[in-house]
Parts: C-alpha cells; sequence; structure tokens
C-alpha cells in the first residue's frame, strides 16, 4: 500500500513540475496600412488586440515608421508601456512600399537580431527572439 502512494505522489510531483507557458501569437494583414481606407484603423486594431493580448504580434502590409508607431502606441500599449517592436526599414527589394514588422511584450520576449533577406519582389524580414525565462542564461530559448 505505501509503495502505491508513494508512487502515485512521485508521479503527481512529476507531472506538476513539467508545467509549461502557452504564448499567444497573432498575425494580421494591414492592407496598405496606415494609407488605406477605412481611416482611423489603429483603433479598430486596438479593440481586436485588447481582446486577444497576443505576445507576438506579427502584421504584413505595413507602408511605414509612422504606421508603426500608431500601431505600437494607440493599438498595443494603450494601458501601458508592454510592448515593443522591431525598427522597420523600408522595402529594398522591388517597388512597393509594404513590409512586414514585428511586436512582442516586453516581459514575454526581447528582439536579439534581426535581418532583411532581399528579393525580387518583397523583402524578407527575419527576427531573432529570446524568450524571458528564469534561467534563461544558462539555458536561452530562442525563437
Amino acid at each position: 500500500m505505501f509503495k502505491n502512494i508513494a508512487i502515485t505522489l512521485f508521479l503527481g510531483i512529476s507531472i506538476s513540475a513539467s508545467a509549461q507557458d502557452t504564448i499567444n501569437t497573432m498575425f494580421y494583414n494591414l492592407l496598405e496600412f496606415p494609407e488605406a481606407l477605412p481611416g482611423a484603423r489603429e483603433q479598430i486594431l486596438q479593440n481586436i488586440l485588447n481582446q486577444y493580448e497576443p505576445d507576438l504580434f506579427m502584421v504584413c502590409e505595413l507602408q511605414s515608421s509612422q504606421g508603426a508607431n500608431l500601431i505600437l502606441n494607440t493599438s498595443l500599449n494603450d494601458s501601458g508601456n508592454r510592448y515593443s517592436r522591431a525598427s522597420f526599414v523600408p522595402n529594398t527589394s522591388g517597388e512597393a512600399n509594404l513590409q512586414q514588422l514585428i511586436f512582442f511584450k516586453n516581459d514575454v520576449f526581447s528582439l536579439e537580431n534581426s535581418e532583411i533577406l532581399q528579393t525580387s519582389v518583397r523583402d524578407i524580414n527575419h527576427y531573432q527572439l529570446k524568450l524571458n525565462t528564469a534561467n534563461q542564461q544558462a539555458e536561452p530559448v530562442f525563437l
């Protein structure tokens, strides 16, 4: 009987010690933001983001650094400085002024590296994020 209780207790402790966190991600096509209609889309986006609260928010069809700042300051950081973003770099491949960008929660990620891969049509933005963990110096987790 004692052996069964010890095994059950050991299994219960083992299962609870291997808990995992969930990372909420969201991808959104901004459709030529901020110039395309309707206006004030950053406020519409704010309502969507307040419902989902992503840890990592990835976007495409962003036109400018001004648009990136509107999303960061109005849509994401409406209740404090919780999010950061990668640097916006205008498209260096082709004539389209559309770009991709990531926004991330400061308490979940830090941006370690970003680079632009050129193609014949549009840039590909490559990012490396580091997950903020209790043991990130000894055992870093990169995304």
